[in-house]
Parts: structure tokens; sequence; C-alpha cells
């Protein structure tokens, strides 16, 4: 990448914005909703930024008011930022994950007029206006893009940001345009951010470190940002495959994740000789061999992909030397939601293990007399919203207390020892930072994670608090393990088992050790009282995707049978256990069969047995689509013309479309209904069209050897002449669908059989959901087809056809509305039958 220009120009967020329209239709924002990658250009955002102003106004909502959003990332999350940057309005975000009480805490101190929320948030009902983010860009479309003429000024203020309230009530960090533009000019002096940066977004963007090094450094210098609606390691490593991503900020906990999935993979692989022999030799490797020698891992990301962004806590040094010695480059950062939000971080060529760099250039730090990390700059916020106590207490003599205990080298590298606040001080007087058991404890094979804290009076004895990576017989052999590893003064003097799945967590993912402190409190100060039965996340998803009450659920409960889970129904539950718990889950392990005790294993244990399904990419290549163009004017046309005598309608409902993609839904007579239509419609369409077809006709285990001859023949001559893919009707049907996704944003039409069967008997089979969840989420135009006749032709098990007349006509395009996928599935079979009534 080139070293890019710093943007000094610009003292608002808001002129950052209005530069938008000068990268005309580059990518700004995009986002992968698991089938397919949306994406808006820079000024498809600076239009619907400007009608999101329109919208406030329209609300009532003007300058200095404030506007809360409670969602995941997504453009319109962008959209409603970059809408509140040009117009004054403030900004007050939250968390995805956090409570509808703490949404109503906020919203009462903050006195919003105004909620963008996503629809799988509660109503925390507030007595506010209402808007989705999923039908945020949909509803614009009625508003014009406003006029903006009021100046916005450096020192206004542009959002609050909360903490997460776990000591009393939460604090509010007022941020400025002043604040965070001089952080943003300091950060695009050392992260080399042009047109080509793709940055994948992992990190919430309601907080403040993924707001500027994933959110404006890219946008301001003209690079892209990729959003994920599931954020899950498979999901990361998909849109890896399926974009140009070249970056990624995260936090050490989510590298140490994509860490030990590669040692799994490879370990799965039988290649831990391999790593094992790369990392012993890596540092006699120059960078550039490194990533030659690591390929496979690099292939995995993809060969633009160059760097890791690292923030939010502390890097472990084991963490920062594996990404290094596989050639991977990482930057490191540090500094916290008041200082808008980092102080000091390292830059290409200027890194040392363990440090995260120097001091930015707007950025003064000094030690005070304990260690503690002081800072001074245009960056560092004016006080917390409406607390001047809390405000008073974090400055002296105009200096912020970090609350951070570091040190600076000889060459100004700084490194982070601890959290001031966390520093366990001993009987002996002597300070005993937490990370560096917890480091030692995380690394022991029987401990999944584990969190240090100080307990006793003065919380002067060191007590640790484990969550197991499986059941442990004898805990103390375990401790006892980890403490001949620790020097005496470190060495663990209690400890207990977080009887919860996961630690309390923030969203950079550090462990809230005061909700982990309180809670061994209650325990010791209350062991046998009982705790009020609220039932685990995973049973509130069951019982809300079921329908059911939570008194109505018990371990043994199926799924099906006694759940009424139908199929699309466990890929809603899936999809949402896979966006809570982060975690990757198969279709196929997932039955109707599975029981919800059998579903809390999978949960646990984290995996899913993948099911191997082929995807001939191959055969979208021009060369086969030249074979296959010759093959269907020379073999197929003829072939039809024999057996077929064709009436076709409605052709003239698709007018002047261009070559798509769309979404093409038929009703399923027989075989001769691909070509059929492949012939019929206008050949820019016709000629680039995916076939949705049964994958499980193709399988072939356990079948005679002359049958797996002849199934593998049919594969091969069915995906190089009829481009099919396959498309499972038993498990792993997100697959398939993601595929669809993949074909639709490569420009193919893809050919879906709602029935997903043949008729026998020229009656309609029903309809399977299915067709709901790929029309909402593919959101193309849908053509819907009707044939009658084709089952006369070659009717289901016939092998010789027999001449008849077939009809077929073609409908409207059209768009589903925003509904459940019955309602979706329901709407796609109105359509295609009122059309096959007039054959």
């Amino acid at each position: 990448m080139n070293q890019p220009q710093p943007i000094n120009q610009n003292q608002t967020l808001s002129d950052v914005v209005r530069s938008f329209p000068g990268r005309g239709d580059d990518d700004a924002l995009c986002f992968f909703n698991g089938f397919r990658i949306f994406r808006y250009s820079y000024k498809e955002v600076y239009d619907l930024s400007l009608r999101c102003a329109a919208y406030f106004k329209d609300k009532g909502v003007s300058r200095g008011d404030r506007v809360l959003i409670w969602a995941s990332n997504r453009p319109e999350w962008g959209v409603v930022f970059n809408a509140c940057a040009l117009s004054g309005v403030v900004l007050v975000p939250l968390d995805a994950r956090n409570t509808e009480d703490f949404a109503v805490w906020v919203g009462q101190e903050t006195e919003a007029k105004l909620i963008v929320r996503s629809r799988v948030r509660r109503d925390p009902g507030l007595p506010i206006p209402t808007v989705f983010v999923e039908d945020l860009f949909e509803f614009l479309k009625d508003y014009d893009p406003a006029e903006i003429t009021d100046q916005i000024q450096p020192n206004d203020p542009l959002e609050i940001l909360y903490t997460s309230g776990t000591t009393g009530n939460p604090k509010g960090v007022v941020l400025t345009h002043r604040n965070i533009t001089t952080n943003l000019n300091d950060i695009l002096k050392i992260i080399p951010v042009d047109q080509s940066y793709r940055l994948l977004s992992v990190l919430p963007l309601s907080h403040a470190l993924e707001q500027m090094a994933g959110y404006w450094a890219p946008l301001a210098a003209g690079g892209s940002v990729l959003y994920l609606q599931a954020m899950k390691p498979s999901a990361l490593f998909q849109a890896f495959q399926r974009d140009r991503i070249t970056v990624m900020v995260l936090v050490p906990r989510l590298l140490d994740l994509l860490k030990h999935r590669i040692e799994n993979t490879l370990q799965e692989k039988h290649l831990t000789g391999y790593l094992k022999l790369g990392l012993s030799i890596s540092p006699l490797m120059p960078t550039w061999l490194r990533k030659i020698y690591f390929y496979p891992i690099h292939k995995g990301f993809n060969p633009k992909f160059n760097l890791f962004v690292v923030g939010g806590s502390s890097l472990p040094q084991d963490i920062e030397q594996f990404w290094r010695a596989i050639g991977f480059e990482l930057l490191q950062g540090y500094g916290l939601t008041e200082t808008s939000p980092v102080l000091a971080a390292s830059s290409i060529g200027r890194t040392r293990t363990g440090s995260v760099g120097h001091p930015l250039n707007s950025v003064k730090l000094r030690m005070g007399g304990d260690g503690e990390i002081l800072a001074q700059g245009p960056n560092v916020f004016g006080g917390y919203y409406q607390n001047q106590k809390a405000t008073d207490e974090v400055f002296e003599d105009g200096w912020f207390k970090t609350g951070d205990i570091g040190e600076q080298d000889q060459d100004g590298f700084l490194y982070i020892k601890s959290r001031k606040k966390d520093i366990i001080v001993t009987p002996d007087g002597l300070n005993v930072y937490p990370e560096d058991i917890e480091s030692v404890m995380d690394a022991d094979a029987a401990i999944k994670e584990a969190c240090v804290i100080g307990v006793g009076e003065h919380q002067e004895k060191i007590h640790a608090v484990v969550l197991w990576n499986e059941t442990v017989a004898d805990g103390d052999a375990v401790i006892n393990r980890v403490n001949l590893q620790l020097p005496p003064e470190q060495r663990i003097e209690s400890w207990s088992v977080w009887t919860e799945n996961e630690f309390p967590k923030t969203t950079t993912l550090k462990i809230k050790k005061n909700l982990v402190r309180q809670k061994i409190a209650d325990q010791n100060d209350k062991p046998d009282s009982p705790q009020p039965v609220q039932g685990t996340m995973l049973q509130q998803i069951i019982c809300e995707i079921a329908d059911i009450p939570l008194k109505s659920l018990y371990p043994e409960a199926k799924l099906g049978d006694d759940l009424g889970l139908s199929s699309i129904g466990r890929v809603e539950l899936i999809t949402r256990l896979e966006e809570e718990y982060r975690i990757d889950i198969d279709d196929d392990v997932v039955t109707p069969d599975t029981t919800v005790a059998g579903l809390d294993q999978v949960v646990a244990q984290k995996k899913g047995a993948a099911q191997n399904i082929c995807y001939r990419r191959s055969t979208l290549s021009p060369l086969c689509s030249a074979v296959r163009w010759a093959f269907d004017r020379i073999v197929m046309r003829n072939i039809m013309s024999i057996y077929c005598d064709i009436e076709c309608t409605g052709l003239e409902n698709l007018g002047d479309l261009n070559e798509g993609p769309y979404l093409i839904v038929s009703n399923h007579t027989s075989h001769v209904d691909t070509p059929l239509i492949r012939m019929t419609l206008p050949s820019h369409i016709g000629d680039r069209i995916c076939p949705a077809t049964w994958k499980e006709y193709f399988d072939t285990a356990g079948r005679p050897l002359h049958i797996r001859i002849g199934k593998r023949m049919a594969w091969h001559i069915a995906t190089i002449f009829f481009n099919i893919f396959p498309f499972p009707q038993t498990a792993a049907y997100r697959k398939s669908m993601s595929y669809a996704g993949e074909l639709i944003d490569k420009g193919w039409s893809v050919l879906f059989y709602p029935e997903g069967g043949r008729t026998l008997d020229g009656e309609w089979k029903e309809f399977r959901e299915g067709i709901g969840i790929l029309s909402s989420n593919l959101s193309v135009p849908i053509i819907p087809v009707a044939i009658l006749g084709g089952e006369k032709i070659l009717p289901a098990g016939a092998a010789i056809p027999k001449r008849n007349k077939v009809k077929i006509s073609y409908g409207c395009p059209f768009y589903v509305n925003h509904a459940h996928y019955k309602e979706i599935s329901d709407q796609v079979k109105k359509e295609m039958r009122a059309l096959w009534d007039t054959l």
C-alpha cells in the first residue's frame, strides 16, 4: 500500500462525510448477510445520509438532540452516524447485546428523541419514535435528501458513549468532532490507508476503537468496510474468499480464536509437524519467505490480506509472535474511549514485541508516581455527560488519569503493565498483576479461561475463577500444576468455578471483573441462596423461536416432535445461536430429533460436523460457458424440438430486462423443465442461469458400483452442460443458500424449484419455506414461471421421453416484502399459481 496523505483539512466529521461524493461509485460500505454481499458506493452512502438527516428533521430531531442506535454493525449504522455528523444530532450508541433496562436508563438519561434498533432487540418501552435498522434504507426512499445549511463546529458534540455500568451508574463519554478528527488525522499518518484498503469489520461500532480504525479511517481515505450479519469464524473466512479483504481491526481475544482455528485445522489434517517446523525456523526467514512457507494458511485468508490492527486490551506475546512468525503484519494500539480512543500505536517498520508503540503526534503522556499513565491532548474528552463528580475524579492538574500502569523504554516504546484497579497488593506489599497469572492459567489444557481477582478484606488474596475446558475431577491438582509455574508471590491462594458458559465481557471481550467480584462475594455471603430461574441464553432463544413458555421446556424435548420446529425453524434457531455465541453450527447436526440437552452440548463444544458438498465454480468460466452454449444450440434445442410442442407466453412481461441477476422460480414437472426455461428465456438471461438441483439425487454412499459410476457421470454432465449446483433437502441448507448468494454476486441468475421435487401427477407439491429465506436474503427481482405438461413428456422414473405439448408462461418480475419466511413463501406461490391458472 502507498502511504496516505493526512487529511488535516478536515476539522469535523461533517467535512469527512461531505468528501464522499468525490469518490463516486467506489465501494464504501458493504454487508455480507451469509448469502450475498450488498455494496453501497460513496455516492449512495452520501445520498442515504442526507435522506436520514431529512428523516431526523421530519421526526423533530434537531441539532443537539440525542438519537439512540441499538443494533449490530451494518451499513445502516454508518448512515445514521453520518447523518448525525452532518446535522449536529448527537448519536448515543448502545452495544447490540445491552439489556432493555440499560437501553431505558441511557434513553432517559440523555432524553433521546428517537431510537434506531434491530428487530431482534426487544422493545425497551421508551416513549419515543422507533425505526428498525433493517428497514431503514427502504424507509428512506420516501425522503428527499436534506439540504445541510448549518455549519458544524469542531467543539460540537458528536456522540455519547456509555460504559456498561458495572460499577454503579454508567458514565457517558462525550466526544466532540475535534476529539475524533484530531485522533483521525494522527491515525492516518501511521496506518497505510488508501483506496485499496478493504477492512473486514468484526468489532461493534458502539466501541470507540472500531469507530476510529474500522470506520472513519477507511472512509476518510477512500477505503471500504465489509460488515457481517453473523460474527463467527466460518463467516470470517467466507468473507475473505468472497471479497478482497486487506485488513482487520480486532481485539486479542479474537486474534487468539483465529490462531486456535488454524492450529485445530492443521491438526485435523495431520500437519502439526509442518506448523511446528515453520514456527521454529521462522526467525531465520524474511517475511516474504514466511509467506511462501505458510502459503496454505495465507490462502485461507486471501493473497491481498496483510495487516491486523489490534487494540482494546493487552496482547499476549505468544499470540503476537505466532502471527508475525507465519508472515502477517501486526500493529498494536492503546487507548480508551475517553481519548477518542487512541493514545499510542505502532506503525509498519516501528514495532517491538510486547509494546503498543509510540504516543501519537497530538498526544502527551507522562507516568504518575505510581506508574499510572497520564494523558493530555485535543483528543482527550472534556467530561462525562452530566456527571461533573466523575469527571473531576479522572483528571489531575489537567492530565487525564487512564487507570493503566505502564512504562516507556529509552526509545519511547510504551508498555502496558496492568489496569491500576486490577492490581493485587499482597500482605507483603508486593504488586501482583492478574494478567501474569491468567496467561499461565489460560495456557493449561484443562482451563478454558481464567479470571484472577483479589479477595479478602483488602482484596489482598489471590483468587482464581476458572472455566474448565471439560469436566475436571481434581481441580486442586490443576491449580497446583499452575502454581508450580508461578513465583511464590503470584501463587493462587483460593479458587472457584464459574458456573455459566462464559464470563461476562465488554464489547472488546475483556472480562468484567467487577461483575465476577460481585458474584464471588455474593456466593461467599449467601452460599445456599437460590438463584432466580430465568433460563439460559440458549433456552430463551429456543423458547422465542418455538413460541413456548420457559416452563414448557425440558432437556429431553425434541426440536421437531415436541417443540414443532420445521426445517426453516431450525435454520432460524441455528442462525440466532451462532450470532449470540459467535460459533459455527452445521445444519446437519441439528435435526428434528435433536433434544434441548443435545443442542446445549453442541453449543458447549462449539463445533459441528460439516457435510461435504462440492460446488464446481469452474463451470462458471468462459470456457465452460462457451461449451454449454454450443451444447444448448446444437444438441438440446434439437432434442427439445423432437419431443416438445412448446407454447410459450408472457415473454412481454420481461420487457427490456438486463441480464440480471434474478431469482427464477418455477413449479417442477420433469427433467425437461430446466432446458425448457433456458431455451425460452431471452438468451442474455437464459445463458446465465444456475439451476439448484436436489443434492441427494447424486449421493452414492453405500450404492452398488454401477450406480456410483452412473451417478458420477450424471453429475459431471449436469454440472458442465446445465450448470447445476447441489441443494440438499435434508441438511446443510445454508451452505447452498450461501452459494446461491455467491452466484448472484457474480451476476448469475438462480433457478429454483420451491416444491423441492418433480410432480408425479401434475399437481403441485407443498412449497418448502426455503424459498422464503432464499428470496428474502438474495434481494433480487423474482421471475415467476409456470409449466404445464412436462410430466407427460418425461414423467418421474421414466428413461425415454414421449412427445407431447408443454406450456410455459412467464410473469412480471417482482420483489418480496419484508415479512416472515412463511409469508414470503406464500407470496411467491400466489404469484406462480395465478400464472399457472392462465395455462
